[in-house]
Formats: structure tokens, C-alpha cells, sequence
């Protein structure tokens, strides 16, 4: 199993809900916090499972801001024919996903951060078509809920260049899986 998804609520509320604050983050980390914290309280779900028939115990406001921040550079390295990591270091989660090209797939692996041997706790191979469905499905999810739904925020030139960014690496993961001969979703 390889999913991340970002979910919309079952019940749709206006765009762009809270109040503006008082200052406006500059920082990349600052708006994508922000931005996922306004996700979470519009009912946003964001839902893991690697590796696992159990959803992993992940939020919208810490683990999604965390994983969308680094998003981009693991869609480059998978295109690129490197290996690709995502942690999890947030509330408890605690853990590292690798991700590296083979001729079968992707062989997918996750270890707890707090594990000094750094052994795999779990692994499969993954068709490449179900890795870029579920990172570039996750890249597209967030951008189509932060533009939608958190109108000002989106409009920061931190947050434009992020989204330039992370289209142009799902642009790149378009022509890996394509490249590769299997479809991209």
C-alpha cells in the first residue's frame, strides 16, 4: 500500500474563512504552515499508508506542511534516478520513507527517525505509476485546495514561487513514469 492524499471535508464551507493576521509570513515554512492550519480547520483530512493496512497518525496543520515542503525536491530526485526521501518528523510520527528507482518499481521503505540501526521496519516494491499517482496526486491536491481555499495566502510571492516550483517537478515526474512506458494517472 502507497497513499498520501489530502482529502476534502465532507461538508464544504466558504474560501478563505479566517481572518487575515496581522502580519504576513515571508518564509516558505511560515505560509505553508499557515496555509495547512487553515486546511485542517475547513475540515481537510490528509491520510498516509505506506507499507501498511493502518493509516498512519498524521494532521493536515504539521505533517502535511512538513511533507508538501519537501515534495518537490523528492519528485525531482525520483525523475532524476536518485533516491528520494520523506520525513515524517513531527507529533510522534517520526519517520523516514525512501524511495529509489528500479527496474520493477520503486523500492519503498520506511524506518522510525529514532531508530539508531536505521533498519527498514517495512518495504515493497510499488509500481512507478502508483508512486506518481499518489506524490503527484498529493502536489496537485494541495495546490487546488490552497488556491481555492486560502485565496490571500496563495497570492504571497513565497507561496507562487513554491507553486512554480512544485508544478514544474510534477511536469518532470509527468515525463518519468511516461518515459518509463506506464501511464500517467
Amino acid at each position: 500500500m502507497f497513499t498520501l492524499s489530502l482529502n476534502e471535508p465532507r461538508q464544504r464551507t466558504g474560501a478563505d474563512l479566517s481572518p487575515p493576521s496581522a502580519e504576513t509570513p515571508e518564509d516558505l515554512v511560515s505560509v505553508l504552515v499557515e496555509i495547512c492550519s487553515r486546511l485542517q480547520e475547513l475540515g481537510y483530512e490528509f491520510n498516509v499508508q505506506i507499507c501498511s493496512v493502518r493509516e498512519w497518525p498524521v494532521d493536515v496543520r504539521t505533517d502535511l506542511a512538513v511533507i508538501v515542503e519537501q515534495l518537490p525536491d523528492a519528485l525531482d530526485a525520483l525523475a532524476d534516478g536518485r533516491e528520494a526521501r520523506l520525513e515524517f518528523y513531527e507529533q510522534g510520527v517520526e519517520r523516514v520513507v525512501a524511495l529509489r528507482n528500479r527496474s520493477d518499481g520503486v523500492l519503498v521503505a520506511w524506518w522510525r527517525l529514532t531508530d539508531s540501526t536505521a533498519s527498514p521496519m517495512e518495504s515493497a516494491v510499488v509500481p512507478r505509476s502508483l508512486v506518481a499517482e499518489a506524490l503527484g496526486g498529493l502536489g496537485r491536491e494541495f495546490l487546488s485546495a490552497a488556491t481555492t481555499r486560502c485565496g490571500r495566502l496563495a497570492q504571497e510571492p513565497t507561496f507562487i514561487q513554491y507553486s512554480n516550483c512544485l508544478q514544474g517537478s510534477l511536469d518532470r515526474m509527468m515525463r518519468w513514469t511516461t518515459e518509463a512506458g506506464e501511464r500517467w494517472p
